[in-house]
């Protein structure tokens, strides 16, 4: 029996797509809307060295090999165009995140001296001093 590769792709497609549009069983949030979501294929798929991936290093795997870390993550950083089939952008995830987070501005609070020996007087009371 012959396989239909444009079957297959299209089931893989409309696998992927519920797994995000779908709402979970047990009371969890629902997914997103569909008509808000697409997901982007590279066409022809991308061919990846499984032995570049393999043995990652990781806190719970601290013999693992970090460049199959860093090679994991590079291949989720890149940041496609909005259009079905993946372009990419140049523009990497963590960078727009690190603008994000760097252009994150806090006002600092002005000194409330109330304030300040309430919580002096709070800490005296929990730290307790044995000899």
């Amino acid at each position: 029996m012959a396989i239909d590769e444009v079957k297959m792709v299209q089931s893989i497609y409309n696998t992927l797509f519920n797994v995000y549009t779908q709402t979970p069983p047990g009371g969890l949030p629902p997914g997103s809307q569909e008509s808000n979501m697409f997901v982007v294929t590279i066409l022809g798929g991308e061919l990846i060295d499984v032995q570049q991936y393999a043995n990652p290093h990781s806190p719970h795997n601290p013999q693992g090999v970090p460049a199959a870390t860093e090679n994991s993550l590079s291949l989720v950083d890149r940041l496609p165009f909005v259009k079905a089939e993946f372009v990419d952008s140049s523009k990497k995830v963590s960078d727009i995140y690190k603008a994000i987070v760097e252009g994150a501005t806090i006002k600092p609070q002005p000194k409330d001296s109330v304030l300040r020996a309430a919580y002096d007087k709070a800490c005296s009371r929990l730290q307790v001093h044995r000899v």
